[in-house]
Formats: structure tokens, C-alpha cells, sequence
């Protein structure tokens, strides 16, 4: 899937010849033909005699190029996106210029120098990373080869034009305006940005003297002021915690109407989508508002981690986006501690990391990366959500004070330069004096992750010390695909255990498990737990006695909100691996619904009980698991009901849709009635219903509903200007069970003439696949549809790759993988093969998980039938 082999790559520029600085013009068309002039003056140093330069150029055009005022041959190669110069006469070591007159377009694949339209205006935005700068203008397109930029913008008055830095001087020339910007600092050319448009801002200067502005397209302005003071606490924040200033004077941040990605960390100008940016009070749920503030944050973040200091290559992509991810929750939960983030985030990261990671078709967190095609392919679960749990773990491993002067010490070395893993290895090791290097290699640089086996030692491990319990521990790689083969089974890690026994404050550290197996002391307690507080990334299968002691503890609410959300976590993944009965997981799940109320269980218990149900719906029993779901909701679903209280916490305001739209979507009979009560409120008077019910109700308004549901739904979507919002109703309007308007929902949502954005299409592919009765309709036309997708999202792999995979989530049957398999190899898309090997195993996963377990729930099931 990926190539494991040397990175010494033919794809890469040569060594011998570096750009030191590059003077870009860029005369800016967002109308007509959208084709614009551009001009870059690139002065570099030739470390090796040479008549040949070669940079990197795509979709460009051009129109002459010149080194040290010589006119020099061009000639391209195009597979490898090369543009070589070649001299009359070999260049000797030193400094040299290099100009190029080129001509580019404003493209509409949110790739490049491209363009973004709304009703009132054409916008032009830069979106770079990783390798697209060289869509924009000629450069030496690689994260190693930092350089300094000075831009020049020509641009439509009454225009905002921004770029990294602030303006130095401006000139009118007729109808435009050439805005000239300050010199950067050294930055990777994918850091590089411009914006130009019609936007509005709110702005303020932070205890650093640092300028901070969210600015958005006209009428939105409003809805910057919660950004804006997230982003200019979290910049002191991490000057202070990093120890090293923000690097520039400015930095803006602005919502983009169309936008490939969720944000882009350019130094300086930090680009985002809408709902990422922008929280309207009355209408952006507390999900949305929770995910305005952490975006913002690991953007910012960025600006140390990937910006002041670089990865060398993309294999090290771990480094910008685990340390991103990590400190973006960290700022989070520093600016709101009353919102639990630790536990969100074993709840969201963790889980979904170890989600991933327990698939067969996983990569290591550093993998090589030989061809640039392959990048987009690392911009995935691995590099985000399980860089950030081992960087989390780290943190526990070292103590938090450690942990930071290392990342001091390595930020400090390496800042205005590159660095690799080891690096960063090296200076926590040298700061703290701890084995690092040694440890963390085994978690970076190998696939997957332990789980542990707990059970009393027997007599040949010795006698414990007096008032403990000896245990043997035992590590193997965790697999949800069935048990590992012996080759997969043989990399052993260096695992950090900690543990907690009742009665006992807080966990302490017990030992570093880098044998297979080791024997461990713990208090002689009624129970004890491995891994408390979920710092560590591993999974704990405990032996029967210890796990119903586990379970006592659950009941009696002796464990913390996140070692609930442990254990249920373990307990769900153990299950479908096939190392926990049935039986016991469906009973874990009724004394979670006896008593929970916080709402990071909540999300783990949705996501996973909700995953075996979504697989076992075209079951004959499972009517019978339906009832079963709603007894579980059900308690938390009376505590909650449809009225927020006044002051209620923000973790209350975000659980109460999640509970109500499981009751709903499994048939509860009050739920389904009052949803359909508050939908002829929301239809007269869109304010009558609290922002984050609003979808719960349309999604089952529109489920149960008819034509007339539907359009209504429909105009729901189309009345509203906030982009959280039409987001939540693009997912519901997906939930309609007519046949008749799934095909027309599939059309209205998918064909590129339609409302809905390009940006978009990927909720509107989502909601699609959670539908029991729209999701076959869902796949079979991506399929019938795929020359015209393909087109229209060409050169932006990362939105084909989600294409091709999103409309398979819900399945769970070996035909369907089977079908998805024959239809990607007729339809090869190489910058998604990994996100597809990935999708296949997740169905043959379920499939498997049904076949082998589902005859133990049935039977569980109707030994329950009369309580349910």
C-alpha cells in the first residue's frame, strides 16, 4: 500500500542547487478565464558545478525563464511535476538568480492559487500543502528547502489582499492595487499564502503585542468574536509554554466559503472552513462551538510545531499533526477546563486511533515515503490521532515539567530548520535524562499496539511482597481481524504501566514492560485497574475474576469518568477481536445505561455499540437489539429530556442530542412522537427549537416523513446561512427512508449544479452510509457517478480518497466488500489505496465480528426478551 522502501527517490529534486530566496508577483484574474500573470526571481546557491536547475512547476505555462539574465531552454517532466532549466554554460558554486515569467489559473479544485465563489464575489485563496505551491508558481517545492518570500499581490480595489506578513507599500495601478508584503522568515514553500476578497473583521493585539484577526466574507463578522478570543489566548499561551515567541508581528486567520481540508496552518494567514471558524450563539451547536475552538488551536500550534520548526520530509508528517493534535487539546483544555477534554479526547483520538491501528492494513506512525503521489495517503488517523496518544503518553510517562523542557530544548535547536524524529528523541532523553530515544522508537517506527493480558501469577513467579497480589502481564499485538500470526506477533514494546487499586488516590507508575511478559506487585484491594486516566496506548484484557471486580467497581462509581470510558473502550474492542464474550459486553452496556452521565462514556458507548448495530441490522434478531439500545438510552434520555436547563454544562448541552437521536433512530416511541411535534415548531419558527436538537428532529422528521417532510427539511437547509448548521441538515436530510427521495437527495446533494458545496459532498456521503435504507441506493451511484466525481475532484486526492471509502462505512457483509474491491481495482485511484485496503478490512472486520457473535447476542437477547 505504502512503499517501505528508500526515500533516496527519483521523485526528489536534486541536492545541488537550493533556493535561498524567492521574489513572487502574482497579478491576480478572478473573472473570465480565471488565468493569471505571475513572475518569481529565486535566488540560490549551486553547491556543485551544473548547466541544469530543476524545481518543481504544475499546470503552470511558461513564458520565459532566465538564470543570472541569460535566457536558459525549459523543458518539463510532467509524471514527476519537473520543470528543468537548462544553461548554455555550467553554473559554478555560489549564488545565482533565477527568474521565471509564468502564467497559472484560479482552478476550482480548492488546490493551489485557486478560486472560492459565493453569491457576491470570486475570492482567491491558497491552499499549498503538501505539494501544491508548484501549482502556483515555479519553486523548489520540498519541506527541506526553506527560503524566505516577499510577496507582491496585484489585486481589485476595495479588496482585501493578506498574506503572511503585513503590507509594506501599496501602488494603484488603474483598477487595481499592487500590495507589496514584509519579508518572511525561512518557511517551506507549502507555508506560503495569499487571500484576496471582500471580507470584514474583528481584531485584537494580544499581552504578546502579536495582532490577532478572524475575517470572513461580509454578514459573518458577527460570528469571529469566539475565535478570535480562543486564538488570542491560545497564542500566549504556547509562547509561554514552548518558551519561544510567536515568530511574526500578525496573524490571521480567515473562513474560507470552499476549503478542501479542515484548516491550513500557513504562518501567518491560517485558512479554515467555515465551520471551523465562525460560531453563531444562536444557531452553532456546543459540538460545533467545542470544534471552532480546538481547530483553532491546533492551527496555532502549527505555528510552532511545523512552522518555526519542520519535519524533513513527509515521512515525519507525524510531527506537524501529532504535536498539533496533542496541543491543540491541551490549549483547549487550559482555556476550558470545565469542558473534560482529556477524557474527549480518549474518547475521540485515542479511540479512533487504536480504531485504525487494530486493522491489519495500519502503517507505522513514521512510514517512508518515496513518491510525493503518496503524501496525501499519511494525512490520516495514524499520523493525527495516534501520534497525539503516544505524544500524550509520553507526557504521563516523563511528567508534564520534563516533558516540556525537552520540547523546549528541541524547539530551540531546531528552530528556522528541519528536524526528524530523532531529534526530537534526542533532546527529551538529553533534557530529561531518560531512556527516550530508547523507548519511543518502538511506538513510531512499528505498526499497531499491545494489549495486555492481566492474571494472577502462579507459583513459579515467586511470593508478592507483604499486603500485595502478584500479577503476570503480558503483551501481544492487538488485531481486530483475529488473532495475530506469529511474524505480525513479534515486535515487542516498551509499554509504561501504570495502575490504581481501590482505595488508592491516583495510579502510580509500576514498570516498563519491553519483555513478552512480567510480573507486577499491585495492593491487595478489591479490584485494581491498569492505565488509569488512559494515558497509556495499549488495551487491558483482565482475567474473569479481576474484570467482574472491574464491573463492581463501575456500579458502585468507584471509577473516574475516564476509567469508565476505558474499560468500556477495551471491553468493546476485545469483544469484536473476538477475546471478550458477547454476553459480557451487552451487560457492560446495560450497567453503563443504569447510571452514566458524562458525556465522553457516552460517545464511546455510541460509537461502538452503535458500530455492532449498524453490522447486524439486516439480522433477524435484530429488532430484539433495538429494544435493547433504547433500554440503554433510556434512563439518560428521561434525565436529560428536550429543555436545557439554564446553566447547564456544555458537556450536558452536547450529550442530550446524542442520547436523543439513539432513542430516536431505535425506535423509541416518545422520542419519535416529540420529534415530530418539534418539527412543525421548527418549519414556522426556526429559533423555536434549541440549536443542537434541530438536526435530531429533522433527521427524524425526514426518516418517518414523506415529500412533504423532506422539502420542507430541504428548505430548512437552504434558510440558513450558518455553515454548522447546513451541515447538520445536509446529514439528516440523508436519513429519509423513500427510496424515491434517497435518489433525489443523492442528485440535490452530489451533482456539481446542485446547493450543496464541493467541500460538503462528504457529509452529505456520510449521512448516506449511516442509512440503513439509503445506503446500497448511496454506493451504486458513486459507482454509476464515478467518471463525473473523479473529474470534478481531480487533483485534490484527498477528497477522492474520502469519495471512494465514505459510502462504505455502514456496510458490514463480505459481498459488499467484495463488490467494493472488483469496482476499485476497475477504478484505480493510487492516491487512495491505502484508505481503501482500509475500508475493505473494516467490512470483512464486521462481517466476521456478526458471523462469529451474533448467534451469543441472539441468545442473550431472548434470554432478556421479557425485561426489555
Amino acid at each position: 500500500v505504502l512503499s517501505m522502501a528508500s526515500e533516496a527517490s527519483s521523485f526528489l529534486l536534486p541536492a545541488n542547487v537550493a533556493p535561498r530566496h524567492y521574489d513572487v508577483y502574482f497579478a491576480t484574474n478572478l473573472k473570465a478565464e480565471f488565468k493569471y500573470e505571475g513572475e518569481v526571481t529565486i535566488e540560490v546557491d549551486v553547491k556543485e558545478t551544473t548547466s541544469r536547475v530543476t524545481l518543481h512547476a504544475h499546470e503552470l505555462t511558461i513564458h520565459e525563464a532566465k538564470i543570472d539574465d541569460a535566457a536558459v531552454t525549459t523543458s518539463v517532466e510532467a509524471d514527476k511535476q519537473f520543470l528543468h532549466l537548462d544553461a548554455a554554460e555550467p553554473l559554478a558554486v555560489g549564488s545565482h538568480r533565477i527568474h521565471i515569467a509564468f502564467q497559472g489559473i484560479h482552478n476550482d479544485k480548492m488546490a493551489g492559487f485557486y478560486r472560492s465563489t459565493t453569491d457576491t464575489q470570486c475570492l482567491g485563496v491558497t491552499q499549498f500543502e503538501s505539494t501544491d505551491a508548484r501549482r502556483a508558481f515555479p519553486c523548489f517545492d520540498e519541506p527541506a528547502l526553506k527560503a524566505t518570500f516577499q510577496l507582491r499581490v496585484r489585486a481589485p480595489k476595495g479588496r482585501r489582499c493578506l498574506s503572511n506578513t503585513p503590507i509594506s507599500a501599496t501602488a494603484e495601478e488603474g483598477e487595481d492595487v499592487t500590495y507589496t508584503f514584509e519579508k518572511t522568515p525561512l518557511l517551506p514553500t507549502y507555508l506560503v499564502a495569499v487571500v484576496v476578497g471582500d471580507l470584514e473583521e474583528v481584531s485584537e493585539t494580544n499581552k504578546n503585542g502579536v495582532r490577532v484577526a478572524i475575517l470572513a466574507t461580509p454578514g459573518k463578522v458577527e460570528w469571529c468574536n469566539f475565535a478570535l478570543q480562543v486564538a488570542v489566548k491560545t497564542l500566549d499561551f504556547f509562547a509561554e509554554y514552548f518558551g519561544i515567541p510567536y515568530m511574526l508581528g500578525k496573524c490571521d486567520l480567515v473562513a474560507i466559503p470552499d476549503f478542501g481540508a479542515g484548516a491550513m496552518e500557513n504562518a501567518g494567514l491560517v485558512t479554515f472552513r467555515e465551520t471551523a471558524l465562525l460560531v453563531d450563539p444562536a444557531n452553532t451547536s456546543a459540538q460545533g462551538k467545542q470544534r471552532v475552538a480546538y481547530v483553532v488551536a491546533h492551527e496555532l500550534a502549527h505555528q510552532w510545531f511545523g512552522n518555526l520548526t519542520t519535519m524533513q520530509w513527509w515521512s515525519d508528517l507525524w510531527l506537524n499533526e501529532g504535536f498539533a493534535t496533542w496541543a491543540g487539546w491541551m490549549a483547549v483544555d487550559k482555556l476550558f477546563p470545565e469542558w473534560d477534554t482529556w477524557s474527549q479526547f480518549n474518547a475521540q483520538e485515542t479511540a479512533y486511533a487504536m480504531r485504525v491501528d487494530s486493522m491489519r492494513s495500519s502503517h507505522a506512525i513514521q512510514v517512508p515515503v518515496p513518491d510525493p503521489s503518496l503524501i496525501s495517503q499519511v494525512f490520516d488517523g495514524l499520523s493525527y490521532s495516534k501520534g497525539a496518544a503516544v505524544i500524550r503518553a509520553l507526557e504521563a510517562f516523563m511528567t508534564a515539567d520534563k516533558f516540556r523542557d525537552g520540547l523546549r530544548l528541541y524547539l530551540q535547536r531546531h528552530k528556522f530548520a528541519n528536524a526528524a524524529t530523532e531529534d526530537l528523541w534526542a533532546a527529551l532523553a538529553e533534557s530529561s535524562g531518560m531512556p527516550i530515544d530508547t523507548i519511543m522508537p518502538s511506538w513510531t517506527r512499528h505498526v499497531g499496539f499491545p494489549v495486555l493480558h492481566v492474571e494472577p501469577a502462579g507459583e513459579d513467579a515467586g511470593a508478592p511482597a507483604a499486603g500485595t497480589r502478584r500479577f503476570r502481564v503480558t503483551q501481544h499485538r492487538f488485531l481486530t481481524t483475529g488473532a495475530p500470526e506469529e511474524e505480525e506477533d513479534a515486535h515487542l514494546w516498551h509499554v509504561p504501566i501504570t495502575a490504581l487499586a481501590a482505595g488508592e488516590a491516583e495510579g502510580e507508575p509500576k514498570l516498563v514492560l519491553a519483555s513478552r511478559s512480567g510480573v507486577l506487585d499491585l495492593p491487595d484491594a478489591r479490584w485494581v485497574k491498569l492505565n488509569p486516566g488512559q494515558t497509556g496506548f495499549y488495551r487491558v484484557r483482565y482475567a474473569p475474576a479481576l474484570m467482574a471486580s472491574l464491573m463492581g467497581a463501575l456500579r458502585g462509581g468507584e471509577l473516574s469518568t475516564v476509567d469508565r470510558l476505558g474499560l468500556v473502550s477495551d471491553a468493546g474492542a476485545l469483544n469484536k477481536a473476538g477475546e471478550m464474550p458477547m454476553a459480557e459486553l451487552l451487560e457492560l452496556y446495560l450497567a453503563i445505561g443504569e447510571r452514566e452521565t458524562e458525556e465522553p462514556v457516552w460517545t464511546q458507548v455510541t460509537i461502538d455499540l452503535g458500530e455492532f448495530a449498524s453490522a447486524a441490522e439486516e439480522q433477524p434478531w435484530y429488532p430484539l437489539l433495538q429494544r435493547m439500545l433504547v433500554d440503554v438510552y433510556r434512563h439518560a434520555g428521561e434525565r436529560l429530556g428536550w429543555t436545557p436547563a439554564e446553566g447547564e454544562s456544555h458537556a450536558t448541552t452536547k450529550l442530550r442530542p446524542m442520547v436523543l437521536s439513539a432513542l430516536a433512530a431505535h425506535g423509541h416511541a416518545a422520542t419519535v412522537e416529540e420529534c415530530q411535534r418539534q418539527f412543525q415548531l421548527l418549519i414556522k419558527d426556526p429559533t423555536s427549537v434549541p440549536a443542537d436538537l434541530r438536526a435530531v428532529v429533522v433527521g427524524e422528521a425526514v426518516r418517518s416523513g414523506g415529500v412533504e417532510a423532506f422539502d420542507q427539511g430541504v428548505a430548512l437547509y437552504m434558510g440558513t446561512e450558518n455553515p454548522d448548521e447546513k451541515v447538520r441538515y445536509l446529514m439528516a436530510l440523508a436519513r429519509t427512508s423513500d427510496p424515491a427521495l434517497v435518489a433525489r437527495y443523492l442528485e440535490w446533494a452530489l451533482n456539481p449544479e446542485g446547493p450543496v458545496r464541493g467541500q460538503d459532498v462528504l457529509y452529505a456521503l456520510v449521512g448516506i452510509a449511516r442509512s440503513r435504507a439509503g445506503r446500497h441506493q448511496g454506493w451504486e451511484y458513486v459507482k454509476s457517478h464515478w467518471a463525473q466525481i473523479e473529474e470534478r475532484f481531480k487533483g485534490t486526492e484527498r477528497m477522492l480518497s474520502y469519495l471512494s471509502t465514505l459510502p462504505l462505512r455502514g456496510f458490514a457483509t463480505a459481498e459488499m466488500a467484495d463488490d467494493a474491491e472488483a469496482f476499485f481495482k476497475a477504478h484505480p485511484v493510487p492516491e487512495a489505496s491505502l484508505s481503501q485496503s482500509q475500508a475493505l478490512e473494516s467490512i470483512r472486520t464486521k462481517a466476521a465480528w456478526v458471523q462469529r457473535d451474533g448467534p451469543a447476542a441472539e441468545a442473550w437477547l431472548k434470554s432478556r426478551e421479557a425485561a426489555l
